[in-house]
């Protein structure tokens, strides 16, 4: 029998390495990771086991207490999708270090970075990564999927819809909805609402493809 495990991380990336340290800071071990690609663990002692489809991998996830996926949003997406049924995602993971306040809610497998700030009254939605050093104005929206890379400044009553990306630095100004699937290029200002899906780039932000 295997011992139970405390948190899956899907994906053994940087950011895995991150997300890893945040969970120890919380007590959430035994920790394991599952990596389609890599064939080492990124932590030393913390086991790697390759491909979510081996028998290794489903009695992991049977016996664990918590899912967490990284990576690109399709990826988290499509191992959700796998894994449904099969385990339920944790609770959101916040590091101590991070900040949320007062009346906002976060949804399931979702992951804030150390040094994010989060204000007062905003809807965070499942399996979301708010990076490190991102802050989030009061009472914006941010829809299921999606990625804020560190250092992203989300303005007030802002909407992001399911699957955005938002590139390193970037400011999303108050008020403004970015539609679902959209890219957004690091260090670019988003200064009116986005209703056309693609990948935008410059301040302001103008679409690249």
């Amino acid at each position: 029998m295997t011992d139970p495990c405390g948190l899956v991380i899907i994906g053994a990336s940087s950011l895995g390495v991150t997300v890893h340290a945040v969970a120890e800071n919380l007590g959430l071990s035994p920790l394991v990771f599952v990596d389609d690609r890599k064939t080492t663990s990124p932590v030393e002692g913390v086991r790697l086991l390759v491909g979510t489809q081996s028998a290794d991998t489903a009695e992991i996830l049977r016996t664990s207490s918590g899912i967490v996926a990284i990576g690109r949003t399709e990826d988290r997406f499509r191992i959700s999708t796998v894994l449904d049924g099969r385990l339920t995602p944790c609770a959101a993971i916040i590091s101590p270090g991070a900040h949320v306040a007062a009346g906002s809610t976060l949804g399931v497998g979702s992951i804030v970075l150390p040094g994010a700030v989060i204000g007062p009254q905003c809807q965070i939605g499942a399996h979301c990564i708010i990076g490190s050093n991102c802050t989030i104005g009061a009472c914006a929206v941010i829809a299921d999927y999606v990625t804020l890379g560190s250092g992203c400044n989300i303005g007030a009553e802002s909407t992001l819809e399911a699957g955005c990306h938002i590139g390193m630095g970037a400011v999303v100004n108050p008020l403004c909805r970015v539609v679902g699937g959209t890219k957004i290029g690091s260090l670019t200002a988003v200064t009116k609402s986005i209703t056309a899906p693609g990948v935008y780039i410059g301040a302001p932000a103008k679409i690249l493809r």
